[in-house]
């Protein structure tokens, strides 16, 4: 650290902002009252060496009851940001994501050998009626003809796939914002603490699976996932990256606030 005497934390960063618009804005339910900073980095926080702010660090994990629903909403908007064309509805999808995973790997291989442009991104989720998964694939690229696409999917032990075109709610300044975290683009069990772990559960560990030239930046060029994140984060809270972070331990910051990161 530089010799900057850093002040006990009090700002909200951009993804306090984010979890908070998750509870008020669109309903769904975040962490609980006594959940209020990542529990797995209690004591630890993040200096910015030229601003003097400083913020709570976070894990970062998945599976976290803090970090886990925030990551879900970042990963929503990097969907949203990447500009699929075509959502596809798998239906007959196993609980284990390594029975459903190979089946998925055949179908896009076998769309890619007959010279398909085919990138995407997915994730499963439980039926509604507690009657099995489905799967929510987010796909760009060429246009696959959906007699084709069905009759795939129906070889390698999924049922008959329902096809649309991807329209982003809102328009583009509302897609940019935080009303379409975890809302228009599936992750809504992942952005929820009390449904976070079956979310994992059917899907590896993972909030999502994807191919590698699926994610984009602001600019539209191929990422991957953690950038297409920070991506999203620039266009909806303007953050910029130019701000060096130091990582220390200042367990009695704990009891000045709480704050959250």
């Amino acid at each position: 650290m530089t010799g900057r005497q850093a002040a006990p934390p009090g700002a909200a960063s951009s993804l306090a902002l984010l979890r908070r618009s998750v509870g008020e804005e669109s309903g769904v339910e975040g962490v609980g009252p006594d959940v209020d900073r990542c529990p797995r980095r209690l004591g630890w926080f993040l200096v910015g060496q030229s601003t003097g702010q400083v913020v709570a660090a976070r894990c970062g994990a998945a599976f976290c009851v803090w970090c886990g629903p925030a990551k879900a909403q970042e990963v929503a908007g990097a969907i949203g940001l990447a500009a699929p064309e075509r959502m596809v509805r798998l239906s007959l999808v196993r609980e284990r994501w390594r029975d459903t995973s190979w089946r998925l790997r055949n179908v896009v291989e076998d769309i890619r050998a007959e010279g398909y442009r085919f990138e995407y991104c997915v994730h499963v989720e439980p039926n509604p009626a507690g009657t099995g998964h489905h799967a929510h694939m987010y796909q760009k690229g060429d246009y696959v003809p959906q007699a084709y696409l069905q009759e795939r999917s129906q070889a390698h032990g999924f049922g008959i796939p329902d096809i649309r075109k991807f329209v982003r709610r809102g328009g583009p300044k509302v897609a940019y914002g935080l009303k379409l975290a975890g809302i228009d683009y599936g992750l809504k069990l992942a952005s929820r603490q009390d449904s976070l772990d079956s979310y994992l559960g059917v899907n590896g560990g993972r909030l999502c699976h994807h191919s590698r030239r699926f994610f984009a930046d602001e600019s539209g060029s191929s990422c991957g996932l953690g950038e297409g994140r920070k991506a999203w984060r620039r266009l909806a809270f303007g953050e910029q990256e130019a701000e060096t972070w130091v990582l220390t331990y200042r367990a009695e910051w704990e009891e000045v606030s709480r704050p959250v990161v």
